[in-house]
């Protein structure tokens, strides 16, 4: 079965766009741990959620696989703030404007991708 659109400019449309979403929404599992201090190194996958009593922070590589850290505020009265749930969901999304420029979602423990992914 052919996917793909032929716009009026004979382009094909489909393949492309198929393409370009599954990059977009391929699938990275992160999970969240609790801790009191920052890990001595970080590991793909694991979303570190620091603080001893009250959490301040979460900290984690870019699931792009760029190797950035990621360090997101969680202090209550400021802003940016980000939110945990049920240690699989975090809130809002992330959007990268240096490096790798990702912008991404961890909703269920599963990262999705909204915008540009430089490594893959």
């Amino acid at each position: 079965m052919d996917t793909s659109y032929i716009n009026r400019s004979g382009f094909r449309l489909g393949r492309l766009w198929i393409g370009f979403n599954t990059k977009m929404t391929r699938t990275v599992n992160m999970h969240f741990i609790e801790a009191e201090d920052h890990p001595a190194e970080y590991k793909p996958g694991n979303v570190w959620v620091v603080g001893p009593k009250n959490k301040w922070v979460m900290s984690f590589l870019c699931p792009c696989g760029c190797g950035d850290e990621i360090h997101l505020n969680m202090l209550p009265g400021s802003a940016p703030r980000w939110k945990y749930y049920g240690n699989k969901t975090m809130t809002p999304s992330v959007n990268r404007t240096k490096g790798c420029r990702s912008h991404f979602t961890i909703t269920g423990g599963l990262v999705k991708f909204h915008g540009h992914v430089e490594n893959r």
